[in-house]
């Protein structure tokens, strides 16, 4: 058990802290643990996404004009941007729906059906239909 007052680890059945001799009784771990896992959810989307702005931007900054090799031809690399691309978008979907269903709070729920609708107009638009 934690000490809520110095955060010492002290035994699972101690009554006070071993540090600062504060009651252990009325903090037990497992009324401060978090029921809802909604926020962390929601942060796994959320660093997900970031991850693949990163990724983007590796890819435009270096691998693409790596792959270009100073020629004017976009084969090689148009490909490959289009595979990380497909990848990285279906792989969101993905992860969008796994946590919708794993998901038990209800404005979670909306909001990532809501988001998910949005990913998938994206991408028909830009992969499929090439509107921009």
């Amino acid at each position: 058990m934690i000490c809520s007052n110095c955060n010492t680890a002290n035994d699972d059945n101690a009554k006070f802290c071993n540090n600062c001799g504060a009651e252990l009784t009325m903090f037990p771990a497992q009324l401060i643990q978090p029921k809802d896992k909604s926020l962390i959810h929601l942060l796994i989307i959320m660093s997900w996404e970031y991850s693949n702005w990163i990724i983007w931007y590796v890819v435009q900054r270096w691998v693409i004009p790596a792959m270009e090799g100073g020629e004017s031809s976009y084969g090689g690399a148009s490909s490959m941007y289009a595979i990380v691309g497909w990848v990285l978008d279906v792989l969101s979907i993905l992860l969008i729906l796994v946590i919708m269903i794993i998901s038990k709070n209800k404005t979670l729920r909306t909001f990532l059906a809501i988001f998910l609708f949005i990913r998938v107009v994206f991408l028909i638009i830009y992969r499929i239909v090439h509107l921009y």
